[in-house]
């Protein structure tokens, strides 16, 4: 795709290589090891650390000249461009510029500027611990994203009282 043909903003930010910077990495299987820096890194480019604390000391310092923090949670769940009306959720976003988000996977975290979720403080009474009402849990509020464990091997559930899947291998 070329950046110029489309309404983006694209910034390059020169990091090193793996072998080019000193420090641990850890993997998905659980490992950290540290790493010795074999050669310098080419022209202006810089450790991911150091760029990420550049970053963040240009942001900080942008704070103490004010911000509106409900704007920023805005643009992060997801906006109409041309209404600015929040988004409901990440399935309202279209690829034609029509709307802009954040993070796709907190979109509907700040939905209803009256009552966003995130400041919903609303206790549950039906008893089961899911507190739907009570603050937002991503991807679009769901708290359960799968409960094979509260099922035996049949489905059936171990407190029937509190099942919220029931399995029926026939349907």
């Amino acid at each position: 795709m070329d950046p110029g043909a489309i309404k983006t903003e694209v910034f390059l930010l020169p990091a090193a290589n793996s072998y080019e910077k000193e420090g641990s990495v850890a993997n998905s299987g659980r490992w950290i090891q540290w790493r010795y820096k074999a050669v310098n890194p080419p022209g202006a480019a810089r450790s991911d650390l150091w760029i990420a604390d550049q970053l963040f000391k240009t942001v900080r310092a942008l704070y103490t000249q004010g911000g509106d923090i409900a704007k920023v949670a805005l643009e992060i769940n997801g906006y109409d461009t041309g209404s600015g009306e929040p988004l409901l959720n990440f399935t309202r976003l279209a690829d034609n510029g029509s709307t802009a988000c954040g993070n796709w996977i907190y979109s509907g975290y700040y939905n209803n500027l009256a009552n966003p979720p995130t400041k919903r403080r609303i206790r549950e009474t039906s008893g089961i611990g899911l507190h739907p009402n009570w603050s937002f849990a991503w991807p679009l509020n769901r708290r359960i994203l799968y409960n094979r464990a509260s099922a035996d091997p049949s489905g059936k559930p171990y407190k029937p009282n509190l099942a919220l899947v029931r399995w029926d291998g026939g349907k």
